[in-house]
Formats: structure tokens, sequence, C-alpha cells
């Protein structure tokens, strides 16, 4: 590639485009999927984007040029202070004055890659809070295609179909407007995996659910939370998240049984270690490996986990006692008392889940869900429980077990979202 600076900066001066189309990447004529911006990284620098198969270099602001750039080479983007500088290797091809540049494949349904995943659209390279940040820019569809292979995998169809409904629906209601992208590529939105992951089987679902979404009121329901198995209940989400009640967000058995009368008891001012409600015994998510599930502690190992996760002024001293001192209608615990030789406190809802992190191999992880009991042992701590994940909106065990059974995604959505309607997300406004 001889005279490969001087092509390319040539070529950089010679191609306008409007603003509209890099920002956008709009759609063929007929076509409806939104955009979305999915944040998948952030470093002091350099990014390195392969350009795959042939890509184009975008760099503005004010007039927008573009360069084609030779297939299978790795650029490397860093930011000095003052410009955002392109390489090839050690040669610098390109700079220009801003905080963002763009890569697209040079075909449209092309791809390229980046730390060893191929992505759809375009790669964002922006200067953000002191670092250099990588942003998807990929319409919804698409994007979904590397979502559902994370969630789900080969299971039946129509347990898929209800996903991808799901996860259209979340993905639109939790678009962030305070910053430069709209979700992240983890589990803090929803795990997307890019092109790398996409399989035939999901994509399918996708296409076959293409553009709905789950309404209530009228208005698209914003929050359809989901997660992997529930232990027989769906929780309400003020029971386990600090926020306010949502009517399709109610706790629902995960059945066909109905709740047994009094199943959580309640904190009457005299607190005892309240036990784990018994499971449905026709649970729709028992085949899940974590239906039931135990995590065990030394006494110290505890004391100093919990001690790394509340303030000297709610724990200091020994570990003395921890106690369940009230359940929600789904049996999980709201309110866990931690007394020390120094003080005591009250943790709630899924909090309870971080304080009570335990070891699994060389890292410490959230407990499983917050529908447990625990008791002491000796010199150990001892939690049984049930389920994995929040326990707000679909249980995705449940969603599989009553697709197996030959319920359509229509009624596993129904049985979890109480209420809700499908219908196209064109017909809504984004309001939760």
């Amino acid at each position: 590639m001889k005279n490969k600076k001087g092509l390319l900066l040539k070529t950089l001066a010679c191609f306008l485009l409007a603003a509209a189309l890099i920002f956008t990447g709009e759609s063929k004529a007929g076509e409806i999927s939104p955009k979305l911006k999915i944040f998948l990284y952030n470093c002091a620098g350099p990014v390195e984007v392969n350009t795959y198969k042939g890509a184009t270099l975008v760099m503005g602001p004010g007039q927008f040029q573009k360069a084609p750039l030779p297939p299978n080479v790795t650029f490397k983007v860093i930011h000095d202070g003052q410009w955002l500088v392109i390489k090839d290797g050690s040669e610098e091809i390109a700079r220009q004055v801003g905080d963002h540049l763009y890569f697209y494949p040079s075909a449209s349904d092309g791809f390229l890659k980046f730390r060893d995943h191929l992505y759809r659209g375009g790669l964002e390279v922006k200067c953000y809070n002191g670092e250099l940040i990588v942003i998807n820019h990929i319409d919804l569809e698409n994007y979904l295609k590397g979502v559902l292979p994370m969630e789900l995998g080969d299971v039946p169809s129509e347990a898929l179909k209800a996903q991808a409904v799901a996860a259209r629906t979340y993905a639109l209601g939790h678009r962030k407007k305070d910053r430069p992208y709209d979700l992240t590529a983890d589990q803090s939105s929803q795990v997307y995996g890019g092109a790398s992951v996409e399989n035939s089987y999901c994509s399918k679902a996708i296409e076959e659910t293409a553009g709905q979404v789950l309404s209530y009121d009228g208005k698209l329901a914003g929050f359809a939370l989901y997660f992997s198995s529930c232990g027989g209940a769906t929780a309400r989400i003020d029971d386990v998240f600090d926020a306010d009640p949502v009517e399709y967000l109610e706790s629902v058995y995960c059945s066909y049984s109905s709740p047994p009368e009094n199943q959580a008891p309640v904190n009457d001012g005299n607190p005892a270690n309240l036990p784990l409600p018994p499971a449905p015994p026709d649970a729709f998510c028992s085949g899940s490996p974590l239906f039931h599930w135990q995590v065990t502690w030394e006494s110290s190992e505890l004391e100093n986990i919990i001690r790394s996760n509340l303030p000297k002024e709610c724990f200091s001293g020994k570990l003395v006692d921890i106690k369940v001192i009230e359940r929600s209608v789904s049996g999980r615990v709201k309110k866990l008392l931690i007394a020390s030789e120094g003080a005591e406190t009250v943790i709630e809802g899924d909090k309870t889940r971080k304080v009570l992190r335990f070891r699994s191999g060389d890292k410490l992880q959230w407990l499983y869900s917050s529908l447990f009991e625990i008791k002491k042992s000796g010199d150990r701590y001892i939690a049984n429980g049930r389920g994995w994940g929040h326990g707000v909106g679909m249980c995705q065990w449940g969603a599989l077990k009553l697709a197996e059974t030959g319920e359509d995604y229509r009624t596993i959505l129904g049985q979890y979202y109480p209420e809700c309607q499908i219908v196209p997300y064109t017909t809504l406004s984004d309001e939760k």
C-alpha cells in the first residue's frame, strides 16, 4: 500500500455526507427499525478496530467526510489531547479536531471487528469523561440478534419469541437520555454479544415478531424486566427495587396452582427469623438448576463480606446475628436485619443479594436471589433459597416450560406481564 497516508487523506477531502445519514443510518424504504447506540468498551486508548471485509471511515464534526478503508486492516485510534489520530500500525493516516469519528462496514450487511467480536452497523470512537469509548450504532432488530443467543439460546421457538418481544420492549424503554449511548452491552442493560453470537433460530424468532412490543394502557410497557428463574413466584417491582409500583409487574404465581393464603408472614413488631415459604409443587421453572440452591459461609468470611458492603455506622465489631424480619407477597426477603456488636441495620429488597455475596471461584458474586432463608449452624451461616435473578417480570425458565407444553408466546407473555397487549411499537409513545 504505497502512499497510503496521502491516498486516504486525499480521499477524506473528497466526500461529503449528510449528518442525518451518518448518525441514524437510515433504513431502506419501507423498513422501520429504530436506531440504538450500544456502549461496548472504554479505555485510556488506543482503540483498535478491524475493517474485516472493508470499511468506511467517517470524520466530523461539521462537514462529514468519508474515506474507504481496505479489508482486514486493524486501525488504531488515539487521542493526543487535541486530535483524534488514526494509525495503521505506526503510520498516521488521518487526524481530526473533535471528539468522535465512525467506522462503517463497506456493505450495508457487512461487519466490523472489535475485540475479537463481529458487529453489524457502525462503531463510533468517542472521547468521553477523559477516556475513549466505543459505541455500536445498530438498528433495533439487528441488535436483538446479538441479545437473544446470550439470554436463551437453542430453546423452543415460542419461548424465543416471548424473549424477543420482552427484549425489544426493554430496549426501547430503557434508552438513556443523559449519556451519549442508549444501552450497555452487559447485565446493567441486556447482555449483547454482537454478530458473533447470532444464530438462525434466534434470528427467526426476531423476524417472526418484528416490531412487536408490550404495551399497557396505550403506552410502551418499558419496564418489561426478565430474569432466569423465580423459584415459584415472581416479585412486585416495588418489593425488590426502590421503585414505584407498576401495574403490569405484580407478583404472579409461576404455576397452574393457586398461591396459598398467608404465604408471606409480615413483621408484627417482634422480629423473628422468618422461614422460606414452600415452593409450588408444579412450578414452571422447577427445571432450572438453581430452582433450589444453598450457599454456606464461614462466620468470619461472611462478617468480612458484610463489613465491606456497609458503612461503619451500620456495621462494627463482630457479626452477631442475621434475621429475615419481613417478606413480600412472593416470599422474597423484604427486610433483613443484620446485627453486629456495635450496630444494627436493616437491608431491603434486592440489596440483600449484594450484602450477602459469596465466593464463586476467585470472585465474589451476588446471592442468587432474595427468595431465601438464612440460619447459623455452628461457626457457619447457611442460606437456602430458590431461583436466580431479581424476580421481576418474565421468568425465563418458566417461559421455557410453558413453550415445551405447547403454549404460544402471547400466552407466555400474558402469564408474566398481566394486562399487557402485544402491538407494533410504531403505534405507541415511549412512555413507560
